[in-house]
C-alpha cells in the first residue's frame, strides 16, 4: 500500500477515512473506495457521477483507475450539459 500512497499522492491525491480522493482545483475534488481485487466506488461530487466497479481482477494499478473514472464523469457531465 506504500508503493500505491506515494504514487498517489504525486497526483496531488490523500487517503482519509478509507476512502482515496484527488483534489482537483478549488472546490472541485473526486474520492473512491478500492475493494479487494479491482473493486472500486468513484465519486465525483461536481459531475454527480458515481461509478461502481465489481471485478474478480485488478486490471490496472488503482491510480489508473480514478483516471479512467473520472474521464467518464467528466464526458458524462459535459454531455449532460449539452
Amino acid at each position: 500500500m506504500g508503493d500505491v500512497l506515494s504514487r498517489w499522492q504525486d497526483n496531488g491525491g490523500y487517503y482519509k477515512y478509507l476512502w482515496w480522493g484527488v483534489s482537483q482545483g478549488k472546490g472541485d475534488y473526486s474520492y473512491m473506495g478500492i475493494g479487494t481485487y479491482g473493486q472500486f466506488i468513484f465519486v465525483s461530487p461536481k459531475t454527480k457521477v458515481v461509478i461502481v466497479r465489481t471485478a474478480d481482477k485488478d486490471g490496472i494499478d488503482p491510480p489508473y483507475w480514478r483516471e479512467v473514472f473520472q474521464h467518464i464523469a467528466d464526458h458524462v457531465d459535459e454531455n449532460y450539459r449539452r
